[in-house]
């Protein structure tokens, strides 16, 4: 029964082992792996058969049956193991394959980023400019800050202790404007003690005596300002004549040229009707010239009026403020005269005065000298006096912010460029809102120390250990537009003279004084350049211009002109200016590529 049971469950597995033979065979077949003809077969049964008893004690049918089943798993394992060593053997072949085909991709990648690149490059050309000579109205650059042109240093020969600072760094104050006062108590206690020695006649003189000084300071006081003010106007009123008369002589140099050329050919014109040697055509042709040259002559003539006219009004205008400059100079003086005589009297009258009264006088100067008030108007740009400390010296620092100079160091080659009289320009890098025009009104022809004032010898300066020295110019502002005291600004001198020099646009310069530089674009080949930075040292310069007149810079180079659109070692294509493109010409030519483009895709889309 055992025995049975045995064979019933071999079967039922070597049945379920034919089933897998049969779909691994199908699947080994596909592939090529199992033998097809019979010898083949017959080879794998005499090498793989089983041998012994167990074959002869089975019934033959069952022998049979369980021969043909090892035959199969074993060529099922036989397959199994070929399949494996292929696929080993493919592996690796497949892993090359997709090494490169990602390789592949990513040059694809590479070489279409690097097109795109060149061609973006290619239509994007920064703008460059060779390096040579250039006919240029030449000005000096200079830098300076702003002063005052008036400054007041309040101070008081009193030694009494400060008592209270009315104001406070910054503070805009008006001319007679309480500052600050001392404390007089000690002084009103000798005040009281002498007023009640003194008699009603020693009282009464010493108010004269101090009222007649008084009066002497205020007449001086106001005929300083009277004659500043009018010093001012006069100025402006000159400098206003001046311009004038400047732009009426450019004009009548244009009209002057533009009448001579119409004369020129109205004579070449009646030289030919006279003569009848012209043809026809000819002659006509000379007559639409001498017409346009009339035309163009005519066209001179309103501005010059205009210009006329404003240089009368200007030169009126001058001749006026003049003779009120000179009025005012004489009733200055006249004050001035009339208030020393009046204390003079005072005084003369007082001879027999006793010592009470002048002591006591001089007792009321010092009380009100006490209240100390601004000599003139401005902004309080330093306090040195300290509550409680004893008045020494000056007290404060009142600066005039509406009228300002500028003193500015000139370098030695330009000292001889530099005169009187010429026009600036004044400006700010940081702060395009300011802006402003002055005149050359003082030039040092020696060196004086930077940063001393215009009175310092250079021998003073040696005495002080002033190294850093250079000439100097003193620019007074006429006009302008957000200056502030204490502000670093540009100065532009026009030197007013036409130079033939090496020089390059002013936008192609980086860099500050000692450590300027310009971006210069070398050849690589294929119309591509890389730009290079150069150092250069700077002159004079223009409008556009700046001179060159040291560094590395050599004639010819390719001077970068906007160094800001380019990194320095980057790769770039050129535009030299020969064949320049209009923003117009730009966008024609992108929306052309456009519309190219799209006909393109239409045309895929139809086929």
């Amino acid at each position: 029964m055992e025995k049975e049971e045995l064979e019933t469950s071999e079967l039922e597995t070597t049945s379920e082992e034919e089933t897998f033979s049969d779909t691994e065979l199908t699947e080994t077949a596909e592939v090529g792996e199992i033998p097809e003809t019979e010898s083949d077969v017959a080879v794998a049964e005499e090498t793989d058969a089983p041998a012994g008893d167990e074959t002869e004690t089975m019934p033959e049918p069952e022998a049979e049956e369980t021969k043909a089943s090892g035959m199969a798993m074993k060529e099922i394992k036989k397959a199994k193991k070929q399949k494996e060593k292929k696929k080993k053997n493919f592996l690796p072949l497949i892993i090359v394959a997709v090494v490169l085909i990602v390789l592949i991709g990513i040059g694809i990648a590479i070489t279409m980023a690097a097109k795109k690149a060149l061609s973006t490059m290619t239509e994007n050309k920064t703008e460059v400019k060779a390096f040579g000579m250039q006919d240029i109205s030449t000005y000096i650059n200079t830098t300076g800050t702003l002063e005052s042109q008036s400054v007041e240093y309040v101070s008081t020969s009193l030694t009494y202790p400060v008592e209270t600072i009315t104001v406070v760094v910054g503070d805009e104050v008006q001319a007679g404007e309480l500052l600050c006062v001392l404390d007089t108590s000690e002084l009103e206690k000798q005040i009281a003690t002498l007023e009640k020695q003194a008699s009603a006649e020693d009282r009464q003189q010493a108010k004269q005596l101090e009222s007649s000084r008084h009066q002497l300071d205020a007449a001086t006081h106001s005929a300083n300002g009277q004659v500043v003010d009018a010093a001012r106007e006069l100025q402006k009123a000159k400098k206003a004549y001046d311009t004038a008369v400047s732009q009426l002589a450019e004009a009548q140099h244009i009209s002057d040229v533009a009448k001579g050329n119409y004369d020129a050919l109205a004579k070449e014109y009646a030289d030919s009707v006279s003569a009848n040697t012209l043809p026809a055509d000819s002659l006509t042709e000379l007559k639409n010239k001498m017409d346009l040259a009339k035309a163009a002559y005519e066209a001179t003539l309103e501005p010059l009026a205009k210009y006329t006219t404003a240089r009368d009004a200007a030169g009126e205008s001058y001749e006026a403020v003049t003779d009120n400059y000179n009025k005012i100079i004489i009733a200055a003086n006249d004050s001035l005269i009339s208030a020393k005589d009046s204390q003079e009297m005072t005084y003369i009258s007082g001879l027999g005065v006793s010592q009470t009264a002048q002591t006591l006088a001089k007792y009321y100067e010092q009380r009100e000298s006490a209240q100390i008030t601004a000599g003139q108007s401005g902004i309080v740009t330093a306090i040195y006096a300290k509550e409680g400390a004893a008045a020494t010296g000056n007290l404060m620092q009142i600066e005039d912010a509406t009228h300002f100079k500028l003193n500015v160091d000139i370098k030695e080659r330009d000292i001889f460029k530099i005169a009187e009289g010429q026009t600036v320009d004044i400006s700010n890098d940081s702060l395009k809102e300011v802006t402003g025009q002055g005149t050359v009104t003082k030039v040092l022809d020696f060196i004086a120390a930077s940063g001393a004032s215009s009175s310092q010898s250079l021998a003073g300066a040696q005495m002080t250990g002033t190294t850093s020295a250079s000439y100097r110019a003193t620019i007074t502002i006429d006009s302008g537009e957000n200056l502030l005291l204490g502000m670093k600004v540009k100065a532009k001198i026009h030197v007013g003279s036409n130079e033939s020099l090496m020089a390059v646009p002013y936008t192609a310069v980086m860099g500050s004084e000692g450590e300027e530089k310009v971006f210069v674009a070398k050849e690589l080949g294929n119309d591509l350049y890389q730009v290079t930075a150069v150092s250069v040292e700077t002159g004079q310069g223009s409008d556009y211009y700046t001179e060159i007149i040291g560094g590395d810079l050599a004639e010819g180079d390719l001077v970068v002109l906007y160094p800001e659109m380019v990194m320095e070692g980057g790769v770039i294509s050129v535009d030299d200016g020969s064949a320049p493109v209009t923003d117009k010409d730009d966008k024609d030519d992108k929306d052309k590529k456009k519309e190219e483009k799209k006909d393109d895709s239409n045309d895929g889309e139809g086929e």
